[in-house]
């Protein structure tokens, strides 16, 4: 069972390498926006040193940072409360004291860059998104109905890149690139190719005909991510960043740190695979935390 276990794991893993050979669609039916609203009012309400509850609750309820509230409030439970009183703190202290879940210090040490960063997106905007649509165009499929996509620029959380749910829309958080325009376009790539895999998965629905179990289905989440994050990281490689900046160079590192772990990272992935398919007390969770975020480093 184990040698055929393994057979499989293989071909799923090489299947999508050689179907990588053959680009699907030249020119795909992708159009996308940046959004720098909440990036630039943040700027704005920093600059000064009060704040009232609803300057606050107007800048929570921009539709980015609810997505980011969600975001952190999944990991760290930094909820909409905890936002605007911690957002609050950092502009009339100019600290936080205690949890800092929305990472407000580091937004605020990083500004500098984060104006030269978006002063220099928005001055390359247009050939900043051909260049995207182009990196993902050969693997949109053809059949894939026209894509309105927006990217929003937000300040805050721990995630670099995140979509949420089935929403075609994905946040990048820019305190995290220094003044790197091209590392920040590479996760552009990453996180714009989810919300067109999205699209597609949804094109693939299907009812099934009776329930899963719990094991079959976080297998199968695991397949999932393993495609969709593996995939995304094809396109969005850093590797191909000639004269990296800070961000991109560390992003280097680590894709060579795995690349000369490979079969230790293969074996790990079958065996998570098989546990979470074969062991009745396996929880997803845990599994997934070892190969899709840092915990395994």
């Amino acid at each position: 069972m184990i040698k055929g276990f393994t057979l499989f794991i293989i071909l799923f893993l090489t299947l999508p390498y050689y179907n990588s050979a053959s680009p699907l669609l030249p020119d795909a039916k992708i159009n996308v926006t940046i959004d720098y609203l909440a990036a630039e009012e943040f700027i704005r309400l920093t600059a000064s040193k009060s704040i009232n509850d609803v300057e606050l609750s107007k800048f929570a309820s921009l539709y980015s940072n609810k997505l980011l509230i969600e975001k952190v409030s999944s990991s760290t439970g930094g909820t909409e409360q905890v936002f605007k009183e911690t957002l609050k703190e950092i502009i009339t202290k100019g600290k936080i004291v205690g949890s800092d879940p929305y990472q407000w210090g580091k937004v605020k040490k990083e500004l500098l860059n984060i104006k030269k960063l978006i002063a220099d997106l928005k001055l390359n905007n247009d050939a900043f998104i051909s260049e995207i649509k182009d990196r993902i165009a050969a693997y949109t499929p053809s059949e894939l109905p026209e894509q309105q996509l927006k990217a929003f620029l937000v300040l805050g959380g721990t995630a670099t890149g995140f979509v949420i749910g089935e929403d075609p829309s994905f946040c990048i958080a820019v305190h995290n690139f220094g003044t790197d325009l091209e590392g920040l376009k590479t996760i552009m790539v990453h996180e714009l190719y989810h919300t067109i895999q999205q699209a597609g998965q949804s094109l693939r629905r299907i009812d099934l005909t009776e329930k899963p179990s719990y094991n079959t289905k976080a297998t199968y989440y695991l397949f999932h991510s393993l495609w969709t994050e593996g995939t995304a990281e094809k396109l969005g490689d850093f590797s191909v960043i000639k004269n990296p900046l800070p961000y991109s160079k560390k992003q280097q590192e680590t894709k060579k740190k795995n690349d000369e772990r490979l079969l230790v990272n293969f074996r790990l992935m079958e065996m998570m695979i098989f546990k979470m398919y074969t062991d009745t007390n396996a929880r997803y969770q845990a599994i997934y935390s070892i190969g899709f975020s840092p915990v395994y480093e």
